[in-house]
């Protein structure tokens, strides 16, 4: 199965370009834009007169569209914050519906309540565990059935098995690993970090000095990308959108997929 990366309607800025997106998106053009009139309530003239000109959807005509495409509660505010932008006649109402568009597309931007995973206890435990890479390393190598040995997974990462031992002990206590019989095997494997916590800098730095370490080796299984670029603000926030469904695409993938590689994904998109 191909997962598609497609336009995030959260870094959208205009109403008009998540229309003409989903009319690129179905075939028989005239047909699905017949079917967006029907669902918005007005004329296929008055939408053509929308797209191609300066005429603006009504909050009713938003809603029609809302429901007809199935928008979720978050969607469905922020697509009609859009129209209500378009539409504003004053530069004091226009600053207030930005303010509300950008708290909706931050609580989007919040990958702890996007997934809603559980997460370590805040305390000593939580501290351990986000100190060092070969913590989550360890974590995680253990859903793979080869690697369900202190020997094995002392092999895998290069570290002496007395650390990978210890690791998994306390990783037993921290209710993420259990032992049955010789093998260990994850209790949790799916937990994240909240933006919030000060150990997000460190768990980052951690894994991104692994990914330079990669580099070095100049492995041909492994992607290294780092661009520096000057675009427009709305362009800033559609790269944030690819990167946030790219990233949605990836735990689709990710979550049935049989365990058998531990690898490591790194993404930052930032000002500078």
């Amino acid at each position: 199965m191909i997962y598609k990366v497609t336009m995030s309607l959260f870094h959208t800025t205009d109403y008009k370009e998540v229309l003409r997106k989903k009319i690129e998106e179905n075939p028989g053009e005239r047909a699905y834009k017949s079917s967006l009139a029907a669902a918005a309530g007005c004329q296929l003239s008055f939408l053509s007169q929308v797209l191609h000109a300066e005429v603006q959807l009504t909050p009713d005509h938003a809603m029609g569209l809302a429901v007809h495409w199935g928008l979720n509660e978050d969607e469905r505010e922020y697509f009609m914050g859009l129209v209500q932008h378009s539409r504003a006649g004053s530069k004091l109402l226009k600053s207030a519906l930005e303010k509300k568009l950008d708290a909706i597309r931050a609580r989007q931007e919040n990958l702890s309540q996007r997934y809603k995973k559980p997460s370590l206890s805040p305390g000593e435990r939580e501290t351990l565990y986000y100190s060092a890479w070969h913590w989550s390393a360890i974590h995680i190598l253990i859903t793979i059935p080869r690697f369900q040995s202190a020997s094995a997974i002392a092999e895998r990462l290069s570290l002496p098995q007395s650390v990978v031992e210890q690791a998994l002990i306390t990783l037993e206590s921290m209710g993420l690993a259990l032992k049955r019989g010789k093998h260990w095997v994850a209790s949790q494997a799916d937990i994240h970090l909240p933006k919030e916590s000060l150990l997000n800098s460190i768990h980052h730095a951690n894994w991104r000095n692994r990914a330079i370490s990669d580099s070095q080796t100049r492995s041909k299984e492994s992607i290294h990308y780092t661009a520096i670029h000057s675009l427009s603000r709305a362009d800033f926030e559609q790269v944030k959108g690819l990167i946030l469904n790219l990233i949605d695409s990836t735990r689709k993938i990710v979550g049935p997929s049989k365990e058998e590689e531990l690898i490591s994904v790194c993404l930052d998109c930032f000002k500078v």
